[in-house]
């Protein structure tokens, strides 16, 4: 998941996905450790969801700026 904001009292994400599908809207995210094999990621962005900060585990990895402002871009559209 891609956390994008908060609408408090949770967070607001998107899921990462590794399949790429050229029938739903995703956004290349690139390759980081959240996937153990390396693969290429999408971010599903017609898909937005409410995380409970809570609920959170506290290990992650942080995409490069130029991804997370694509994902937020995509998500302003609409598209």
């Amino acid at each position: 998941v891609v956390i994008v904001g908060r609408r408090k009292p949770m967070l607001v994400g998107v899921p990462l996905t590794s399949k790429h599908n050229d029938n739903e809207p995703q956004v290349p995210v690139g390759t980081g450790p959240w996937d153990r094999e390396g693969r290429p990621s999408y971010a599903k962005i017609e898909r937005i969801l409410d995380v409970d900060p809570s609920q959170v585990r506290r290990e992650g990895a942080i995409l490069s700026r130029a991804h997370y402002d694509a994902v937020v871009a995509a998500l302003r559209r609409g598209s």
